[in-house]
């Protein structure tokens, strides 16, 4: 059941659950699927929370054995752990809300921190130039584009290719980008 909170609040958690011969199935407010949350409103605020305890809590854990490893492990470590996690399912926080990706960007920010070695109040934008990575809304852009150019080539699997068709309506301003 999705809707707007405004929507969702005009009904009751009775009427929310569904009677079954077996029992009662009740609802809830997110769900999980293929390690990617949503919630009712889909405005991927559960996703995103989520996955940014699961990434801070990964990137204590890293700061402790810090002093123990090199500096290529310790990308190693943040990459494998916590960057890899930022870019699983991105694509859905494409077009959400402010607050949705400036929560993910924060961890990128305190990940490039950890490896550079740098304070928590330090600016991180010169960090990640450093260690060529882009923002969080870049690389959601390019996770997309890099998708269009799949679709595009044939390289997509058939159900992505079969969504897709080529737009060559001149009347569209879009349809010469």
């Amino acid at each position: 059941m999705s809707g707007t909170r405004q929507q969702l609040s005009k009904i009751s958690t009775s009427e929310r659950d569904l009677q079954l011969p077996g029992g009662v199935l009740r609802s809830t407010s997110s769900v999980k699927n293929l390690g990617v949350y949503l919630d009712t409103t889909m405005t991927q605020e559960c996703h995103a929370v989520r996955c940014a305890s699961s990434c801070y809590y990964r990137l204590r854990r890293i700061r402790q054995m810090r002093r123990f490893v090199d500096d290529n492990a310790l990308r190693a470590l943040v990459h494998s752990l916590v960057t890899s996690r930022l870019d699983h399912c991105n694509s859905l926080v494409a077009g959400c809300g402010v607050e949705v990706i400036a929560r993910l960007q924060r961890v990128q920010n305190n990940a490039a921190r950890l490896i550079c070695d740098q304070p928590h109040g330090s600016h991180s934008a010169p960090l990640q130039r450093q260690l060529h990575w882009l923002p969080i809304t870049s690389r959601v852009q390019y996770k997309l584009c890099l998708l269009m150019y799949d679709v595009f080539h044939d390289t997509a699997p058939s159900y992505l290719t079969e969504l897709c068709h080529v737009c060559n309506d001149d009347r569209l301003r879009s349809s010469q980008h």
